[in-house]
């Protein structure tokens, strides 16, 4: 795992997603530990090469998406992560 206060973006393994336009996203893929409520998880997270960019980092989908139900509200900005399945998780 990365240590958090020396985190560099380039140090993670390069890939690059397709968006829904049709647009290339470059990115460095890290595995980071994520705490959601109570639960601390091991999973991958890409980082934008562009910090400038408006687009997100991306969660990844093979941990969290099976773990979780993801709701959205643009409208409050909320975003609301409600537990599927017994997780992996080591509680800290």
């Amino acid at each position: 795992m990365e240590d958090p206060g020396n985190f560099y973006i380039e140090k993670g393994k390069y890939a690059e997603f397709e968006g829904a336009g049709g647009g290339k996203l470059e990115t460095y893929v890290h595995d980071i530990e994520m705490k959601i409520g109570d639960d601390v998880f091991k999973t991958q997270v890409a980082f934008c090469k562009d910090q400038k960019s408006l687009t997100p980092n991306l969660l990844g989908r093979q941990t969290i998406f099976d773990v979780f139900e993801i709701y959205f509200k643009n409208t409050d900005k909320k975003t609301c992560f409600v537990q599927t399945v017994v997780s992996n998780t080591s509680k800290k």
